[in-house]
């Protein structure tokens, strides 16, 4: 019995040893320039999310201002209706 066959963790170090990064992307990453790499490219995501996110909002806001628009204008009408009677 050799030493790799005790070792438990061969496998594993075997799967590390092997590892491309473009095809495992969640594995952490091994060098400086991949940490900068990873760190621009989760940037990049965080300012995409972050734009999209006061898209949402906007968009929220500019509803809830129509919601009150047409909500004003029913009690209006609702009002006028009853003036007539």
């Amino acid at each position: 019995m050799n030493t790799s066959d005790q070792n438990p963790f061969t496998l594993w170090q075997q799967f590390w040893q092997n590892a491309n990064p473009q095809m495992t992307p969640f594995l952490p990453p091994m060098s400086a320039e991949d940490v900068q790499k990873k760190i621009s490219e989760l940037q990049s995501v965080e300012l995409w999310l972050s734009f999209n996110l006061q898209m949402v909002q906007s968009q929220l806001a500019v509803l809830e201002q129509q919601k009150l628009f047409f909500a004003s204008l029913s009690q209006m009408g609702e009002n006028l209706a009853s003036n007539k009677d």
